[in-house]
């Protein structure tokens, strides 16, 4: 039972309780910060309210106040924050794959060169430690990794709108996984602009879901690459200019982002600067060919490493 605590009635569940809280005309938001008070670690003020989930689990209310707040304290103090919210976050969603690159940027936790540089033996040994199947084997591609395809053919989907440029031939094709593939390769690319993205992981979760099913079935590993910065993503909704009015906030997209990780292997999600970028990144994914599944290439990105 849960007790309401504006008038003490009791419901069976909390949302029971949520749906009541319309009759003391208080949000679920303004109920749980007003009861169930929690507080930036880094400069007191009382936690933004967007999800039950991420007001429970949160303990910054910005990556900003999140990195002062490492500057700040001991080393043995950031280690502890960081494996705490590894486990944690482990235990609460039943994860299998240590979190990408990906991932760690859109969740309260420093992302994978922060961690390395740490650690003694980095990220992927921390996340092993705790008992993750790390996805990964790999930090960084080396020269030998990669082939020379200057004489091979881009394959584009005949129904690629606003194709990108290629110094390599392009060829049109139909296909039933991805937008872009080059021949005898098990990689596929799908181009999406923060439009895309945010239609895939909303209004068209469920097609989106149904596309990597194939690439499943197919064994093809699939490669979802976002021709913005992630920081473009949590713009979106204020693009009303532009876009007319979005309701959904980032979070519920960047949420199915994380449970497609969660639940597929053979997909990465690959946040790059602009179109040219995305061109120049895909180029450098098909010569890299199946090497691509070994290694984290948001993490690449970051670094500059790819």
């Amino acid at each position: 039972m849960v007790e309401c605590l504006e008038c003490h009635k009791q419901f069976e569940d909390e949302t029971t309780l949520h749906k009541h809280l319309r009759a003391h005309k208080i949000s679920v938001g303004n109920y749980h910060q007003k009861f169930y008070p929690r507080y930036d670690k880094y400069d007191g003020s009382l936690i933004k309210f967007k999800t039950l989930d991420q007001y429970r689990s949160n303990e910054f209310n910005s990556k900003t106040n999140l990195n002062k707040w490492l500057e700040s304290v001991s080393v043995e103090e950031r280690q502890k924050y960081i494996t705490d919210f590894l486990s944690q976050r482990k235990q609460k969603k039943n994860l299998k794959y240590s979190l990408t690159q990906a991932e760690l940027k859109t969740l309260m936790c420093p992302g994978m060169k922060y961690i390395n540089d740490l650690f003694v033996g980095g990220y992927y040994q921390i996340c092993d430690s705790l008992g993750f199947v790390n996805r990964f084997g790999r930090y960084k591609l080396e020269k030998d990794d990669f082939i020379d395809i200057s004489k091979k053919v881009i394959f584009r989907d005949t129904r690629e709108q606003k194709g990108l440029d290629f110094d390599l031939q392009t060829r049109n094709k139909c296909m039933d996984v991805g937008d872009y593939r080059l021949a005898n390769c098990d990689i596929r690319v799908e181009r999406k602009s923060i439009p895309d993205i945010w239609g895939s992981l909303s209004g068209g979760y469920d097609r989106f879901k149904r596309e990597i099913d194939r690439a499943v079935e197919q064994d093809l590993y699939l490669i979802v690459l976002i021709e913005s910065p992630l920081s473009e993503l949590y713009q979106f909704p204020f693009r009303r200019q532009v876009y007319g009015k979005i309701k959904m906030s980032p979070e519920m997209p960047l949420h199915n982002m994380r449970e497609i990780l969660k639940d597929y292997k053979n997909v990465q999600f690959v946040f790059v600067k602009d179109r040219e970028d995305a061109s120049r990144v895909i180029e450098k994914i098909f010569s890299a060919g199946d090497n691509c599944r070994n290694v984290d290439l948001q993490y690449l990105v970051d670094i500059g490493g790819f």
